[in-house]
């Protein structure tokens, strides 16, 4: 079994792990990273990039649609669903700075070592990645999340996509029931929407966007309700069955008796969890809980050479938050003086944007900076 020792070996080449595998690189280390799936995580193939690329393209669409006010006769506009989505992967390759192969390339020649496939820790300083063990003075962690996907009756038999199946849809639905209400489910819905899609929303808490700004939230919410997006709260889904060649959801709401929703396809988008499993962390003897790795204030795991970035660190999952991470961690895994994450100030936004015949207005952003003093 061929071995290769690495100054720094980072799991998880999001905005965490390339962010700290780079700031190895630049200070001369050697570095090797590791990745079962694309270059840039989420962020850059299933969220942020794509997913506001279609926010605009929706928004141009809708414009389009609702521009006689100005003076502009623009008949028969329509969304060629195909041709978006090969922009859509143009647009990623193009941020990415071409495709995975590509980028793999010009990470070697900046000094990092990119390894395909699943990451499984064999001591504290060894993990195997297929066949081949690699071995490292320091470790971090940046494995990411995945969608949570909430134990309902017949929802995993019936089936169902998350963000990442969503974006890369092959065809668009005639009706989409999205579950969950926060900022993605919210994004997900007025884009779906603009394309001509039927859109229901169901929340099981008694709000929409429960973590925003109360004000700016309801005012969204009926924004998006006269844009012909239903949205239920408080509710309790019960089942899910197939039906007719879509898919049927039972639930029921407060005072109210049990409901039924016809779609065409389920969004799941309840929020997501940090992404541990197959790491066997167990061997290397770092600690967890219900959120992620248990890390101090530094990033540092219970094993002092294994730092953690991104979202399986901390209770932000955002990918500002997850990049600055993976800098300070892969600095800290050298530094004999280690800094502390600040995490007092942390922006967010949720997207959406509006245009209608009698105002333009971006929709406020429905977020906040959270001022935390510990």
């Amino acid at each position: 079994m061929q071995q290769d020792t690495y100054d720094l070996l980072v799991i998880g080449a999001g905005p965490a792990g390339s962010a700290a595998a780079t700031t190895a690189a630049e200070e001369r280390h050697r570095v090797a990273l590791v990745e079962r799936d694309k270059i840039g995580g989420t962020c850059l193939n299933y969220g942020c990039d794509p997913t506001k690329a279609l926010l605009h393209i929706a928004d141009l669409l809708h414009r389009a649609r609702h521009s006689e006010p100005y003076g502009l006769r623009i008949t028969g506009a329509r969304a060629d669903w195909p041709a978006v989505q090969t922009h859509l992967r143009q647009l990623v390759d193009r941020v990415r700075g071409g495709d995975d192969q590509q980028t793999r390339e010009d990470l070697s020649k900046r000094g990092i070592d990119v390894f395909k496939g699943e990451a499984r820790l064999v001591s504290a300083h060894e993990v195997l990645v297929g066949s081949q063990k690699l071995q490292a003075e320091r470790i971090v962690v940046a494995t990411g999340s995945q969608a949570i996907i909430p134990e309902v009756a017949g929802l995993r038999d019936t089936g169902f996509i998350t963000n990442k199946e969503a974006i890369w849809l092959p065809e668009l639905p005639r009706r989409l029931a999205i579950v969950g209400g926060g900022p993605i489910g919210i994004e997900f819905a007025q884009l779906f929407r603009r394309f001509g899609v039927e859109v229901s929303v169901l929340e099981q808490g008694p709000m929409v966007l429960a973590k925003d700004d109360r004000e700016l939230a309801d005012m969204l919410c009926g924004l998006l309700s006269e844009a012909g997006i239903r949205i239920e709260t408080s509710v309790e889904l019960r089942q899910v069955q197939r039906h007719d060649g879509g898919k049927r959801l039972i639930y029921r709401c407060p005072e109210r008796s049990e409901e039924e929703l016809i779609a065409d396809e389920i969004l799941v988008a309840v929020g997501y969890q940090p992404v541990l499993a197959g790491l066997n962390l167990a061997a290397a003897g770092v600690a967890t809980d219900d959120d992620g790795l248990v890390a101090d204030r530094y990033l540092r795991t219970s094993v002092p050479h294994i730092w953690a970035a991104g979202d399986v660190a901390g209770e932000y999952q955002f990918t500002h938050v997850a990049f600055d991470q993976g800098r300070l961690a892969a600095r800290n895994a050298f530094a004999s003086q280690p800094q502390a994450f600040d995490q007092r100030f942390v922006p967010w936004v949720t997207y959406t944007r509006f245009c209608s015949a009698i105002r333009y207005q971006v929709a406020p952003p429905v977020g906040r900076v959270l001022n935390r003093r510990r």
